[in-house]
C-alpha cells in the first residue's frame, strides 16, 4: 500500500482523511473532487512530497490547508476553496512548480475576476470555458478584461442554460469597450451560440479591440446560425490591415448566414497556415489578397 501512486476517492461520502495518508510517500495523484463532506485534511499531508496532482473541487477544504504541497504540478479547485475575505497572493504563489491550475467558479466568475489579485501577477495564463460545467454568468465577457488569458471557449452544451447563451449577440462590443482586452488570447473557439451575429463589433481604435489581439493563433467558429460577420469594418483605415497578425488557423463550420470574414479584402495574415470552411453557403469571398506565403 505504501507504494501507491494514485488514490481516487472522488464522489465518496468521506468526511475525514486518516493521518495514515502521510504513509503514502510515493503518491503522485490524489483525487478528492465531489467529496462534499470533506472539511479537513491532516497536517501530516506535507509528507507527500511526490504529490503532483490534487483535485479538491466541490469539497469544503480550504486552500490554506494544502499550502505545504509545494511539489504540485496540477491543482484543481472550486471557488469555494478560497477564503476570498482573507486571500493573499501567497496562497497560490506557494506552488512554484504548478503547470495547471483549474478553478471551477460556476456562476461566481465575475466576483472571481474582480476580486482575485493574482490577475495582476502575469505569471499565470488562464483557460476559460464559458457554457461548460454548468457555468451560467451573463456578464462574463464584460468582466474578462485582463491580459493574462490565452484560451477562451464559448459553448452551449447539454448542461448549459440555453436562455443565458441565447442572449449573446457579440463577443466584444467596441462601442462599450475602449481599452485593450484579452491581449494574450491565443485560441478562440465558439460553438453553438444561437444568436451570435459577430465576434468583433464597433470601432477599431488605437490600442483597443482587434488591434490588441496580437497573439491570437487559432480561431474556430461552429454552428452559430445567426452570425453574419466575423470582424466588422474598421473605422480606422490605418489599422484595418493589422488585425490578427499571428493567426495560423481559421475554421468556420455550419454558419449559414455568414457573408464575410472581414469587410475588406486587404487583411495581412503572414502566418496563416490552415483555412477550413464548410457549410457557409453565403460566404462568397475571402480576405486573403495580401496573405504573405
Amino acid at each position: 500500500m505504501s507504494q501507491l501512486k494514485v488514490l481516487d476517492l472522488h464522489g465518496t461520502e468521506i468526511a475525514l482523511l486518516p493521518s495514515s495518508l502521510s504513509n503514502l510517500i510515493y503518491l503522485k495523484a490524489l483525487y478528492l473532487n465531489s467529496c462534499s463532506k470533506l472539511e479537513e485534511i491532516p497536517s501530516s499531508v506535507k509528507a507527500l512530497t511526490c504529490l503532483e496532482v490534487l483535485d479538491i473541487r466541490k469539497t469544503k477544504l480550504n486552500l490554506l490547508q494544502i499550502g505545504s504541497l509545494v511539489s504540485l504540478k496540477c491543482l484543481r479547485l472550486s471557488l469555494c476553496n478560497f477564503d476570498m475575505a482573507n486571500y493573499t497572493k501567497a496562497q497560490v504563489s506557494t506552488f512554484d512548480l504548478l503547470e495547471e491550475l483549474n478553478i471551477d467558479v460556476v456562476d461566481c466568475l465575475g466576483v472571481f475576476v474582480q476580486e482575485w489579485p493574482v490577475w495582476e501577477e502575469g505569471s499565470l495564463t488562464f483557460h476559460f470555458a464559458i457554457g461548460c460545467h454548468n457555468s451560467v454568468f451573463t456578464q462574463i465577457l464584460e468582466s474578462i478584461d485582463h491580459p493574462g488569458h490565452n484560451i477562451l471557449k464559448l459553448a452551449n452544451g447539454d448542461d448549459v442554460n440555453p436562455v443565458i447563451m441565447s442572449k449573446i449577440k457579440t463577443i466584444i462590443d467596441g462601442d462599450r469597450v475602449s481599452e485593450a482586452v484579452l491581449q494574450s488570447l491565443e485560441n478562440l473557439h465558439i460553438t453553438d451560440v444561437p444568436n451570435l451575429k459577430n465576434i468583433w463589433q464597433g470601432p477599431v481604435q488605437a490600442r483597443s479591440m482587434i488591434q490588441q489581439f496580437l497573439r491570437l493563433k487559432h480561431l474556430r467558429v461552429e454552428e452559430c446560425y445567426q452570425i453574419e460577420k466575423i470582424i466588422m469594418e474598421s473605422k480606422n483605415t490605418q489599422l484595418e490591415n493589422q488585425g490578427l497578425p499571428e493567426l495560423k488557423t481559421i475554421v468556420l463550420f455550419d454558419l449559414p448566414k455568414l457573408t464575410s470574414i472581414w469587410a475588406k479584402d486587404s487583411l495581412q495574415w503572414p502566418f496563416l497556415q490552415e483555412v477550413k470552411i464548410s457549410k457557409c453557403s453565403q460566404l462568397k469571398s475571402l480576405p486573403f489578397n495580401k496573405v504573405i506565403h
